[in-house]
């Protein structure tokens, strides 16, 4: 008789550890903090109800719950120090470093190729870029950092030009990109003959954010 109750609890024990399993901790997906910089690109100027269609608004949707994701962005922000408007001088640059995030995108470079900026300070591009770079490579969190080819400028527009980015900006960005090891996004080239998507020659539309958006998010999710 108490061979039997014995033989019951163990199967009732079994059946019940196999309602209630608790999930494997390989399963459980960690919560990712992604901080983007930028400038009026990130910003989705000019973008019909931006509010819901700039490129990381659209990201952020397609990431999900598992990333959190925050926009330090700042218009005509510059990498150059002695551009017309360094990024380094906006708190939110502080902030972005403040926020600890697990993974930094860098997008700038447009404001860069001002003529005002290029042709004084063009040789500072790279060292201020890796400045950049290296300010949060060094935080706490350890983030990966990604680094994006601006897209193409199809007119020139408050002095940014095409010709500057395809022979200044975007090379340097490239070298940075091999000599820190670190992952590129290309976002001039898979928007580079779609001038019908950009507005003024530089501007994205909704359909440009949204094919930016989904790039990012395919760079992102192959990462983790």
């Amino acid at each position: 008789m108490r061979i039997a109750l014995f033989f019951v609890f163990v199967i009732g024990f079994i059946a019940c550890k196999e309602e209630v399993e608790i999930p494997k901790q390989s399963e459980i997906q960690p919560i990712l903090k992604i901080a983007l910089i930028g400038d009026q690109m990130v910003l989705g100027k000019k973008v019909k109800n931006e509010e819901n269609h700039t490129y990381p608004i659209q990201l952020k949707s397609l990431l999900g719950e598992n990333f959190i994701l925050e926009t330090f962005a700042v218009k005509d922000a510059t990498v150059l120090r002695k551009g017309n408007k360094p990024i380094w001088q906006d708190t939110l640059f502080q902030d972005a470093q403040d926020f600890q995030p697990d993974i930094v995108i860098i997008h700038l470079g447009w404001n860069d190729t001002k003529i005002r900026n290029w042709w004084r300070h063009g040789d500072e591009f790279v060292t201020n870029y890796e400045e950049i770079i290296d300010t949060f490579l060094a935080l706490e969190s350890q983030p990966k950092v990604i680094l994006c080819r601006p897209t193409r400028i199809f007119d020139i527009v408050n002095g940014m030009n095409d010709s500057t980015l395809t022979i200044g900006v975007l090379p340097d960005i490239d070298s940075l990109g091999a000599w820190k090891n670190l992952e590129l996004i290309n976002l001039y080239e898979i928007l580079a003959h779609r001038g019908d998507l950009f507005k003024e020659g530089v501007y994205p539309n909704k359909t440009a954010c949204r094919i930016m958006a989904e790039t990012i998010y395919d760079a992102v999710v192959n990462t983790y």
